[in-house]
């Protein structure tokens, strides 16, 4: 091991061994102390920087305020004065010289102009930061942006919007100083006005009227897609409102070149162009999209309509029609048979059966009233259909509806009950062991809402 590694090891031994001292309130003071070193250094770099710029002062619980203002400095040129208070930079407040120096050192790498709010005795104003400067000797980055802003003069021109945005971001991000930002923001806004404007009116026409037949899953499709597209014009809405405010930024730089008269009314134009645009299109989207809700909410029924469903066995004499109690199936009875009284112990022999369903609808929503087709299935315990029925139904938000439905077809008991209960005197026990398993399903509008089992 040469000598530097071991005198590495040994501070790195010292410090290990050294903080193992330390007690839990002597590491928080040495953290704290390690906290204000690294604050002390950022404003110590904070205040550098605002020197640069030609700002001396200090920050306090109102902003930054400024106590003079370097003669023909970049603070000088953009309009700061002795005695101003620097609130806030692109709506964010300034409490600390760190947080105003960071700020005001974005345009340098973001290409960028800022909104100060500066507050002076009885007064308060914007300016825009940085300052044109005339004398720039970045001729490399005038000169691409140049280039860049010529070519998306000429995309824009023919309509080709997506390819005039990229050389127009590229004229902005070129060059702070270039003397044309003004005109390029207001071009950048004219190409989302005008890709906002097509498909602001293409939707709007599509928004007649729903596409009649659709399934619930190609609405709830349908709604997301409208819903994105909403959501992409207020980006194009906003994104061409940013594009005007960086040129009305540009317009307010201390030596920037004067913005024609022509190309300000142009903006202001433009501005309210697309305020009623906007306007059009949330007056159609808006019913539209509720509307969709609404046919959504109508076929995803389910949701709201609940459904019960209660299946019995109904008994009747074969010969007189005559309904039955169960119970006469645990009796014997006396019957006349020529003359003679002959006691039957199989009364069951004497019934057929026949299915009655109760299902009972709840409408729980509080706007949707349900239209549709209850229907009732019975299966045989071999899943046969051997009865069905169905009715309209309309029920109001919040009604509650009961419906009973008994088979004018009756059942033999071979079909009903097993054939081994005919053997022996019948009891509950026995007839609820050889019942067959038959089923009603109820169905609403073609949804499955529950099956049970018909019992006595």
């Amino acid at each position: 091991m040469n000598r530097k590694k071991r005198k590495n090891l040994l501070r790195f031994l010292v410090l290990l061994f050294t903080t193992w001292l330390l007690s839990p309130a002597q590491l928080a003071r040495e953290v704290f102390a390690q906290e204000e070193i690294s604050k002390t250094k950022q404003e110590e770099e904070a205040r550098i920087v605002l020197i640069e710029f030609g700002l001396h002062g200090n920050a306090g619980p109102a902003g930054f305020r400024v106590e003079r203002v370097k003669e023909k400095s970049l603070a000088d040129k953009a309009g700061f004065k002795s005695g101003d208070t620097i609130r806030m930079v692109d709506e964010e407040i300034v409490n600390t010289s760190v947080e105003l120096a960071a700020a005001l050192r974005k345009y340098q790498t973001l290409y960028c102009v800022s909104s100060v709010i500066l507050i002076a005795p009885g007064t308060v104003r914007e300016i825009a930061w940085p300052p044109l400067e005339e004398n720039n000797t970045d001729e490399t980055g005038l000169n691409q942006a140049r280039l860049n802003h010529a070519l998306g003069s000429k995309a824009l021109s023919e309509q080709n919007y997506t390819e005039a945005v990229g050389f127009l971001l590229n004229a902005i991000s070129t060059s702070i100083n270039y003397p044309g930002r003004a005109e390029v923001f207001w071009q950048l806004a004219n190409c989302y006005s005008s890709v906002l404007k097509d498909l602001a009116e293409q939707e709007r026409k599509a928004y007649s009227s729903i596409p009649p037949g659709m399934t619930l899953h190609q609405a709830k499709q349908h709604l997301s897609s409208i819903q994105q597209t909403a959501a992409l014009v207020r980006n194009y809405a906003e994104t061409a409102r940013t594009y005007l405010r960086h040129l009305e930024l540009e317009k307010m730089r201390a030596g920037a070149p004067v913005t024609s008269e022509n190309i300000a009314q142009k903006a202001e134009t433009l501005n309210q162009e697309i305020k009623q645009v906007l306007t059009a299109y949330q007056e159609s989207f808006f019913p539209y999209q509720s509307a969709m809700v609404s046919y959504i909410d109508s076929l995803d029924f389910p949701r709201w309509l609940k459904g019960k469903i209660e299946a019995a066995w109904e008994l009747y004499d074969k010969r007189k029609g005559v309904k039955k109690n169960v119970r006469y199936l645990f009796q014997s009875h006396q019957d006349t048979l020529r003359g003679r009284f002959k006691e039957t112990t199989q009364p069951i022999l004497e019934v057929c059966f026949a299915p009655v369903v109760t299902i009972t609808l709840t409408n729980s929503s509080r706007q949707q009233t349900f239209r549709g087709i209850a229907e009732v299935q019975c299966r045989d315990s071999r899943n046969n259909l051997r009865w069905q029925t169905s009715q309209e139904v309309t029920l109001a938000p919040g009604e509650k509806k009961e419906l009973i439905w008994e088979s004018s077809k009756r059942f033999e008991n071979s079909e009903v009950v097993g054939s081994n209960i005919l053997k022996e005197i019948i009891t509950p026990e026995l007839l609820a062991k050889n019942l067959k398993v038959w089923q009603a399903e109820l169905l609403v509008n073609g949804k499955r809402y529950g099956r049970v089992s018909i019992k006595f």
